[in-house]
């Protein structure tokens, strides 16, 4: 039986994540498909391991975490694809929706985010609480920190036009 639902679940996800990109190619911005879905995704890992230390156990289903922190940090594009409101500083909650592009080397940085938070996933999984804990501080530390160096969001059409 466990067998059987985690094959459901990966193709959910395989579902998911194929029609994320159809969306986002149709639209040309695969990018912003990249950047958000790397940091979502290990940022989700990272707390799935930080909450699998603080209760000594594994850290719950990685494709569940990961796909449950790619659509949050994904919400705002996939709100605004669907007929929503054009972007606003209020979407900035969603994993620096608007800020995090804008930060030094975004894709680099959403990449490191990834490998780290499935990293802190996979030593809580197998054991390693500290280790879990630790590296998911370190996914932290990047993703708020790559946060911090971005420049600030334009405020006016004055600082829009000054970039």
């Amino acid at each position: 039986m466990r067998t059987r639902g985690g094959l459901v679940l990966l193709v959910g996800a395989a579902g998911v994540e194929a029609a994320l990109v159809r969306t986002f190619a149709g639209r040309g911005t695969t990018w912003a498909l990249l950047v958000h879905s790397l940091a979502g995704a290990g940022i989700a890992l990272a707390v799935a391991a930080a909450l699998g230390a603080l209760r000594g156990r594994g850290g719950g289903s990685a494709v569940m975490w990961g796909v449950g922190g790619q659509i949050v940090a994904l919400l705002p594009d996939l709100i605004f694809a669907f007929g929503g409101p054009p972007k606003q500083r209020w979407m900035d909650v969603f994993l620096g929706q608007l800020s995090f592009p804008l930060a030094p080397a975004p894709l680099l940085v959403a990449l490191g985010v990834f490998l780290l938070g499935g990293w802190a996933w996979l030593a809580t999984r197998i054991g390693r609480p500290i280790a879990g804990a630790l590296l998911a501080a370190a996914t932290a530390g990047l993703f708020f920190g790559a946060l911090a160096l971005a420049p600030a969001l334009p405020t006016t059409v004055a600082d829009l036009l000054a970039k």
